[in-house]
C-alpha cells in the first residue's frame, strides 16, 4: 500500500520524462496541416518559367512555320541541322566547362585552326588522315589550356582569351589569308549530311 502513496516529485525519471512528451510533443504534432496543393494554374505558370527557352523554341518555330509554308519541309529542316551542327557539338563542350565554373573563348578560334589545317592536309595527305591532324590539333590546344587552368592553377578566362589569340593568328598563318581549297579527295566531306528525308 506505500507504494501507491509514493509522492509526484519522487516518480521514477522516466515516468516523468513520459509524462512531459506525452503534453508537449503530442499537442504540436496534432495541430499541424496538411501542406496546401499548389494550384493548378500556378503549377502551369511554374513550368513555363522553367522551360522558358524551349516554349520560346516551340514558338518560333511554329511562326515561322504560317510565315513560310517551306520552313518546316525536310530539305530546309536538314539545311538548317546542317549548318549548326558544328555549334551543337562545341556547346556540348561547353556545357562541362560551364558547370564547373569555367569559361572557354577559345574554342571558335580553334575551331577554325582545325578547320584550316584538316583543309590544307587533305590533296596532299588524304582525307583520313587530314581529319585525324585536324582533331589532334583541337586535343592538343584544350590539353594546354586545360593543363594551365587545373595544374597551374591559372584563371581560365586569361588562358583561354591568350588561345583564342594563338590560335586565331596561326590559323591566318598558315592558310596566309585565303580561302583553303579541296579537291576530289575532300568530297566525301562536303557531301556529308547533305541527304534530305
Amino acid at each position: 500500500g506505500q507504494a501507491w502513496a509514493l509522492p509526484l516529485s519522487r516518480m521514477p525519471i522516466e515516468s516523468n520524462r513520459m509524462h512531459i512528451m506525452s503534453k508537449t510533443i503530442v499537442p504540436s504534432m496534432a495541430g499541424q496541416q496538411a501542406p496546401a496543393k499548389t494550384p493548378t494554374g500556378r503549377s502551369a505558370w511554374n513550368a513555363a518559367v522553367r522551360y522558358n527557352t524551349v516554349l520560346i523554341l516551340v514558338v518560333l518555330l511554329v511562326a515561322a512555320s504560317f510565315v513560310s509554308p517551306d520552313f518546316m519541309t525536310g530539305p530546309n529542316m536538314s539545311n538548317v541541322a546542317r549548318q549548326i551542327v558544328s555549334v551543337g557539338i562545341m556547346s556540348m563542350g561547353m556545357l562541362l566547362v560551364v558547370l564547373t565554373g569555367g569559361i572557354d573563348l577559345s574554342v571558335g578560334s580553334v575551331a577554325a585552326l582545325a578547320s584550316v589545317t584538316t583543309a590544307l592536309l587533305i590533296p596532299d595527305y588524304g582525307l583520313a588522315t587530314a581529319i585525324s591532324c585536324g582533331l589532334l590539333t583541337g586535343v592538343v590546344c584544350g590539353a594546354i589550356c586545360g593543363t594551365l587552368v587545373s595544374q597551374y592553377r591559372l584563371s581560365s578566362f586569361v588562358v583561354t582569351l591568350a588561345m583564342m589569340t594563338v590560335a586565331r593568328g596561326m590559323a591566318l598563318i598558315v592558310s596566309k589569308g585565303a580561302p583553303a581549297m579541296i579537291d576530289e579527295a575532300g568530297q566525301p566531306l562536303l557531301d556529308f549530311g547533305r541527304d534530305t528525308w
